[in-house]
């Protein structure tokens, strides 16, 4: 009983006290009076009850997919009765025991139907009007795919009008640069969890975009579409402009660490925060991106590497980096701040990345990047640059084709638990610095249209044979090296 009455204090609080919050700060920023219609996403307290019984119960679900357990069809069938969410659940845990990117999207399609007729039923969408909820801002990955929207629409400007309902950001300096194509709306963090709880269904959901009136694709698949588009209709390169201000700090930064004593700089981005069972692209071995640094220093540019405070000092595996000004630890530097990340990605001649957010920023700035240990070649998003996909290998030490890659489900992004068949290769130093040579004398100038060369072309046949979308162009060394992709 006790465990009921707190229930309901806890569902009859947002419905007196939401409202006002969030209808005030929207209202502080827009005058729209269609934003009146998030009146109608506050449900009855029943309904509410009911959400915060459902949520519990899938919680204990969610906590099996990320222990790596397989659900039995008696399990899916019962998580399949808890709605809109339980969809979510179900994807999550059917990709990561062996489902693959192509499950993954299936979901994500249908959860992205699901949210429309969720809005068409609540009348949310009569104005073109579109709700952003708090998990885009909650990763500097999630924020980049922001930008898939405006380039979708810039053939029709003011198609839609989007806001973006968050309370903390993994970067606020990048999101007041998408002031110009979203409305940003920040509320309080003790808010946040009933809009999640509450509102999610009337959100747009992260992991799927309608790209046209008759198509909706994966987020991954998506971005591809927006960065063809948008190559095609804009006269500029650039989707995102620095502020004066930024670009000055950022420049006294260059002055200030001697870095701007070098013509060029490239940024060097290594995943080694701890990674979640969630996701298995994470940490590389960082070891093996010396080679491609000392490389870019003889060549007369300078190395800047991002990232988190605490990250492994290179100097554990060769001294004489740390000693070298052209080589500058900016991850563990007291310089660190979100505007000068966006600077460095967006002021290198090129990136050197790994399979984490910051990878797709120097895009939105026209830079290239040079994509390293990519997880899954039949999913990489057609950005500027090029990329080195892992190689997969079978249990009798046989590496696979790339038709073969293609054609597996469990492998890419997340290998599965249950039928690990294959072995998931880092790339070589020397694959590497073989790569980032290739970028400092044509590489970072190729324009986005540059996946003509041969080898490409026969990569482009077998992604297409597999009807995967997937457009980024493989660095051309890598694929002169391996042979065995292309068999």
């Amino acid at each position: 009983m006790k465990k009921l009455i707190s229930s309901f204090r806890k569902a009859m609080f947002p419905f007196f006290s939401f409202p006002p919050f969030v209808l005030r700060k929207i209202f502080s920023t827009r005058s729209k009076i269609e934003l009146i219609e998030m009146r109608e996403w506050i449900y009855a307290s029943r309904e509410i009850l009911e959400r915060i019984n459902t949520s519990s119960k899938l919680a204990k679900y969610r906590k099996k997919s990320e222990d790596g357990v397989l659900f039995s069809s008696k399990e899916l069938a019962k998580v399949s009765k808890y709605g809109y969410k339980a969809q979510e659940v179900i994807a999550n845990n059917t990709y990561l025991n062996g489902g693959g990117y192509r499950v993954s999207s299936r979901f994500a399609i249908e959860k992205f139907l699901a949210y429309e007729s969720n809005c068409a039923f609540r009348q949310l969408n009569s104005n073109n009007l579109i709700f952003f909820g708090p998990e885009w801002a909650s990763s500097i990955g999630h924020s980049t795919n922001l930008s898939i929207l405006p380039k979708l629409e810039s053939v029709n400007p003011g198609l839609s009008e989007r806001v973006l309902i968050y309370s903390h950001a993994a970067n606020h300096f990048y999101l007041s640069l998408l002031a110009k194509h979203y409305t940003l709306c920040r509320i309080p963090e003790n808010l946040k969890s009933i809009l999640v709880t509450y509102l999610n269904d009337c959100l747009h959901p992260l992991d799927a975009m309608r790209t046209s009136p008759t198509e909706v694709l994966d987020i991954y698949s998506a971005m591809t579409v927006a960065e063809q588009l948008w190559a095609r209709s804009s006269n500029s390169r650039n989707f995102l402009e620095l502020p004066e201000a930024a670009l000055e700090r950022g420049n006294s930064f260059l002055q200030t660490t001697l870095l701007a004593s070098y013509e060029w700089f490239v940024v060097l981005h290594m995943r080694e925060a701890s990674t979640t069972k969630a996701r298995g692209a994470g940490n590389v071995e960082i070891n093996s991106y010396i080679p491609a640094i000392k490389e870019i220093l003889a060549a007369g540019g300078a190395v800047v590497r991002i990232g988190n405070s605490g990250m492994t000092r290179l100097g554990t595996f060769d001294q004489g980096l740390e000693s070298n000004p052209a080589y500058f630890d900016y991850a563990n530097s007291s310089f660190k701040s979100e505007e000068l990340d966006i600077f460095l990605m967006s002021n290198c001649r090129f990136m050197i990345g790994t399979a984490s957010g910051p990878i797709f920023i120097p895009k939105e700035f026209g830079k290239s990047v040079l994509y390293t240990n990519a997880p899954n070649v039949g999913v990489l998003p057609g950005i500027l640059g090029f990329a080195l996909p892992n190689l997969y290998q079978d249990t009798s030490g046989r590496l696979l084709s790339l038709s073969e890659m293609l054609g597996f489900d469990e492998v890419g992004w997340k290998m599965s638990r249950v039928r690990e068949r294959f072995i998931r290769l880092p790339n070589s130093g020397e694959d590497i610095r073989l790569a980032t040579q290739f970028m400092i004398s044509e590489g970072c100038h190729t324009t986005h249209d540059s996946n003509s060369d041969s080898l490409n072309l026969l990569v482009s046949k077998t992604r297409n044979l597999h009807r995967l979308t997937s457009a980024m162009p493989i660095c051309p060394t890598y694929l002169s090296t391996h042979d065995e992709l292309l068999r």
